[in-house]
């Protein structure tokens, strides 16, 4: 215990309080950046994946577009986990929701490419995975 402080005045402890909150904003503000990041490469490349699949079909040129999108998560999770420090409240179910509705859009789109004939499905998909990206990003950085 440091016991060098202890008669402060209550101006003092109020500038430390104040530091301390400034230093945690700081914190908060800078461990939200790699969670942002890979949700933005995540979302522009599950979105142009599909987009791929939809144009090129599901022939190998396709296959092969997709997987040089999906190559981009490579980076983004080295930036994700070299620089991030830890996990705020609420960033788990924020994440865990635009993950889950960004693959349930991935899959109603490729599933009705070919099957039921619904060309405009895998486009709303991939819309719907755009619009919700961005707004993902900044739900992270609102705190």
């Amino acid at each position: 215990m440091n016991t060098q402080h202890t008669n402060i005045s209550p101006a003092e402890a109020a500038a430390l309080v104040e530091r301390a909150d400034a230093s945690t904003r700081s914190a908060k503000q800078s461990d939200a950046w790699p969670i942002v990041v890979l949700e933005m490469v995540l979302g522009a490349v599950l979105s142009l994946a599909l987009l791929a699949q939809v144009v090129a079909g599901t022939t190998t040129g396709g296959t092969l577009m997709v997987g040089a999108g999906l190559a981009w998560l490579v980076p983004a999770f080295i930036l994700y986990f070299r620089y991030a420090k830890g996990w705020q409240r609420g960033t788990t179910f924020r994440f865990v929701g635009f993950v889950l509705f960004a693959t349930l859009c991935l899959v109603l789109g490729v599933s009705t490419v070919g099957v039921l004939g619904f060309g405009w499905v895998p486009f709303a998909a991939a819309a719907a995975i755009w619009v919700a990206t961005p707004i993902a990003a900044l739900l992270e950085l609102r705190d």
